[in-house]
């Protein structure tokens, strides 16, 4: 994934929830671009219609990768 900027945050999230999760994702991918493709697929389900173009094409190109 190639950004201009990136923000890094420490996540609080409880054990059996982050381990539930965690087995969602594919062993090919990292967790980190797994907790990307989940931000992705909920801006795009909840803001779609206000994002511009250019940001809506980057965040669906993490969802491509």
């Amino acid at each position: 994934m190639s950004t201009s900027a990136m923000t890094k945050y420490t996540l609080d999230c409880p054990d059996e929830l982050w381990a539930e999760w965690k087995e969602t994702v594919p062993r090919s991918q990292n967790l980190n671009e797994g907790l990307n493709r989940v931000l992705a697929r909920v801006v795009l389900d909840e803001r779609r219609d206000d994002l511009d173009d250019a940001t809506r094409e980057q965040i669906e190109a993490i969802l491509e990768d």
